[in-house]
């Protein structure tokens, strides 16, 4: 009853009632303090103060980037010592950042000191390219990129982000991108890539509170088309003329047939079903250059190369 009569006076006359708490502060234990690399998902442990802890029993911890304790990114809570209460787990922390915290004792009429204030600072989840190797050739045009991370047990909201472009700035119409849980992939794959093609491709690594640097760009070059060739022999089912061509090339056929023009880099240009065994197509808006016409039908496919002037 005296206790209690005081504490409520000290309280009244505005008094800091930690300082005459008969609580013992906790000590705390890991991270160790001025610890570096720690964790964008860290733990902190600290050494219990309550011998004997009941379910009114508590600790509060805070967690910031200021001294002050008292930015927009404080993170705080409490947990009941009865229930093995020693530790608090703290997800999405930013990386390479440095991380204050501290942790008092807490029951239904007293609150301890807060400890002493240790910090640490997080890391970055590295993500370093494998392969293609930077520079290579002859990359097929169904390409897979692969990456190592430096985290051996990243969280479940970890993320790899890529980026594959044409351009070194990422940022032209072909640009791929996505992203994959770290903690699941290592790779991706692109599909149909442009032929003979400089490629360039980079990463980096992201959680639900921040992004970590781009890693190195990287990049390789597809193969050169090889796939195409031009049926050439006496037993030829298609006729193409003019070739060279300027506004329209004419294509004869046995049969019914879909045609497909393809440039160089194996990219489709045209689709026409050819319903009549003689067809006219314009072909004025293409650049100049070779082109490869694919005649498909039910005997098979023929290939007929022409040049547009």
């Amino acid at each position: 009853m005296k206790k209690t009569f005081f504490i409520t006076m000290l309280a009244i006359l505005g008094l800091n009632l930690s300082a005459f708490s008969t609580l013992t502060s906790p000590t705390l234990s890991s991270p160790a303090n001025n610890a570096i690399n720690v964790s964008t998902n860290a733990s902190l442990s600290w050494n219990a103060s309550f011998s004997s802890p009941t379910y009114t029993d508590y600790y509060d911890f805070q967690v910031d980037t200021t001294l002050s304790f008292n930015s927009t990114l404080l993170k705080s809570g409490s947990i009941q010592a009865a229930y093995g209460g020693t530790s608090a787990e703290f997800y999405y922390l930013h990386y390479n950042t440095k991380y204050y915290w501290r942790i008092r004792s807490r029951n239904t009429t007293d609150t301890s000191a807060w400890s002493a204030v240790w910090h640490f600072t997080t890391g970055s989840i590295i993500m370093t390219p494998v392969s293609p190797a930077n520079g290579a050739t002859g990359i097929s045009t169904n390409a897979t990129i692969t990456w190592n991370t430096s985290i051996s047990n990243p969280y479940t909201n970890d993320y790899c982000d890529y980026q594959v472009d044409t351009t070194i700035t990422f940022n032209s119409a072909l640009l791929r991108s996505g992203s994959a849980q770290i903690n699941y992939y290592t790779s991706a794959e692109f599909y149909y890539l442009h032929y003979n093609t400089k490629y360039y491709w980079r990463i980096r690594s992201r959680n639900g509170t921040d992004t970590s640097a781009w890693s190195a760009v990287w990049h390789f070059t597809t193969e050169l088309l090889t796939g195409i060739k031009e049926t050439n022999n006496n037993a030829s089912n298609i006729t193409v003329y003019p070739n060279p061509a300027i506004n329209n090339i004419k294509i004869e056929t046995p049969q019914q047939a879909v045609i497909e023009i393809t440039n160089m880099q194996g990219q489709l240009i045209k689709t026409i079903r050819a319903d009549e065994n003689k067809i006219s197509i314009d072909v004025s808006a293409l650049p100049s250059g070779v082109y490869f016409i694919k005649c498909i039908t039910e005997k098979g496919i023929e290939i007929k190369k022409f040049v547009k002037e």
